[in-house]
């Protein structure tokens, strides 16, 4: 699905990590981490459009995944987010 917030190099697989993850669908990341990031992009993608870079692409190379965690999970307390809306 596109996400008119979400940069798009040129928009094809393996530009980088947000366009791959929420564009063309690819799971880069852990379970949990992908279903959050999709739980706070389905509230409001602006709060993750910061993520970009560096986060995700340290993320997509298996780095800084329990930072990431608590990072997302920092996110979804502030905005009242669970994985089920």
């Amino acid at each position: 699905t596109f996400h008119p917030l979400i940069p798009m190099p040129n928009g094809k697989p393996g530009d980088a990590p947000w366009t791959d993850f929420f564009v063309h669908g690819q799971a880069l990341f852990p379970a949990d981490m992908c279903e959050m990031l999709h739980a706070i992009a389905r509230h409001d993608v602006g709060l993750i459009r910061h993520l970009a870079h560096p986060d995700m692409w340290d993320w997509a190379e298996g780095k800084k995944l329990e930072e990431g965690r608590e990072k997302l999970r920092q996110i979804m307390r502030e905005n009242g987010i669970s994985c089920g809306d």
